[in-house]
């Protein structure tokens, strides 16, 4: 069973993977690389602080900076003791596959996704009273996470469990912030 779950994983990789081109190859490029999503972080710095005093935007600064730091390392944790190679490691999926991107650690799960959907389910749970279109910020960990299936280094099952994991993650964070300190 586990066998054939793991060849599902890696004929949907393969197939979404084939889908590239060389315009979509720089897209996606251009979407993995969380730097070029600071004026999507600094808008998000400047709606945690807008009409709040500033000790309430540091606060809830603080807070999805300790969510987004607690995701990172519980991922890199599950990572290292999982140690699933990347499709690129793998010979038989690398010579079909299309690798525009080539990161040394381990692949299970996507710390793209779980980080980006961290930090948008809290910024969603914390802004959706004050902004009704804060729902876009979803755009976000969906595009994000994407990529890494595009630029090949990642199987649907990372992003897949690594959504899952900063879900889960972005709405503990906020019940604890609700309970504990709003």
């Amino acid at each position: 069973m586990l066998i054939d779950v793991s060849q599902l994983d890696e004929a949907v990789f393969l197939w979404i993977n084939q889908f590239n081109t060389p315009l979509s190859d720089t897209f996606w490029l251009f979407v993995t690389e969380p730097l070029n999503w600071l004026p999507l972080y600094i808008m998000v710095i400047i709606l945690l602080f807008y009409k709040q005093k500033f000790l309430n935007g540091s606060y809830h600064f603080l807070v999805l900076g300790t969510t987004v730091f607690i995701t990172h390392l519980i991922t890199s944790s599950v990572k290292y003791l999982v140690s699933r190679p990347r499709p690129s490691s793998l010979h038989h999926i690398a010579e079909q596959a299309n690798i525009i991107f080539e990161p040394q650690h381990y692949s299970f799960f996507s710390g793209h996704a779980s980080t980006s959907f961290a930090a948008s389910i809290f910024i969603y749970l914390l802004l959706k009273s004050r902004f009704s279109r804060i729902g876009f910020i979803f755009i976000w960990p969906v595009l994000f996470s994407a990529s890494r299936l595009f630029v090949g280094v990642h199987y649907p099952s990372d992003i897949i469990v690594g959504a899952c994991f900063g879900i889960f993650m972005g709405s503990l964070s906020y019940q604890l912030y609700s309970r504990l300190g709003k």
